[in-house]
């Protein structure tokens, strides 16, 4: 998870190309990112990439949308749909 480590503030937003909430939190959260000082930086995994299952499965991701918060490279909030990570 090295790009949790690229900014002070990162969030990792759990999404999926068939999630109709996730595409408008996606709005939000590009909207807030260009907002807010000191800068967030914003992640996208799409829970159904063959390459993410490892990350989703480590962070218990069972619902979307869901965001994972960090602060200096530690997890420090889960807001999501019932999601299994907090």
């Amino acid at each position: 998870m090295d790009f949790v480590k690229k900014s002070d503030v990162v969030i990792l937003d759990f999404t999926a190309a068939w999630c109709g909430p996730c595409k408008a939190q996606g709005i939000i959260l590009k909207d807030v990112s260009e907002e807010v000082s000191p800068p967030v930086l914003i992640g996208k995994v799409d829970v159904d990439a063959p390459e993410n299952r490892n990350l989703v499965s480590t962070l218990k991701i069972d619902a979307m949308p869901t965001m994972v918060f960090f602060v200096s490279g530690h997890i420090v909030a889960f807001r999501g749909k019932e999601s299994g990570g907090g």
